[in-house]
């Protein structure tokens, strides 16, 4: 009284291919969550940029609007005579790195939002209609260009080192 069963050879082939397959399927949803944590990680650390750029853009705004404030008192004092040519133009000189450094902060901004824009996948190249500024700002077009008239002579400590039409 026993019980045989029987089992064809030729099914082996076809677990294993079987076996192939949901393997496949398996090292394809690895594959598919690590991409997606990839994408994540990518907007996260576009998202902390803008934040990052749009910080440091109010802060050079800040920087520039102080700066023009120090260059006209300073243009103010020289117009008396209170202060010499050399803290006149280290004033200007300052002015000038602020609106420069604005300017910088201001591109590096556009990059970070367009960088963003590119993981979202919105663009794929950047193109300069979708570079425009998206945040407020007090930026002017062009800065505004102070008239200062300088004394007619320049203080005597600076007079030797002026070349002869400027003294």
């Amino acid at each position: 009284m026993g019980v045989t069963y029987t089992y064809p050879l030729y099914r082996r082939a076809d677990e294993a291919v079987l076996r192939r397959a949901e393997l496949e399927v398996s090292r394809q949803r690895s594959i598919y969550r690590e991409l997606e944590e990839t994408i994540l990680l990518e907007l996260q650390s576009a998202h902390q940029d803008i934040i990052n750029r749009q910080q440091a853009m109010r802060l050079a705004i800040r920087r520039r609007e102080a700066s023009k404030l120090r260059l006209e008192s300073t243009a103010a004092f020289y117009k008396v005579g209170e202060i010499s040519l050399d803290l006149y133009l280290r004033a200007q000189r300052t002015y000038a790195e602020a609106i420069r450094d604005e300017k910088s902060a201001v591109t590096n901004l556009k990059l970070a939002q367009a960088y963003w824009k590119f993981t979202q996948g919105i663009i794929n190249l950047v193109d300069e209609d979708d570079m425009e500024l998206e945040s407020e700002s007090s930026f002017p077009a062009e800065p505004e260009k102070l008239k200062i008239e300088p004394q007619k002579q320049a203080p005597p400590e600076l007079r030797e080192a002026l070349p002869n039409d400027q003294k």
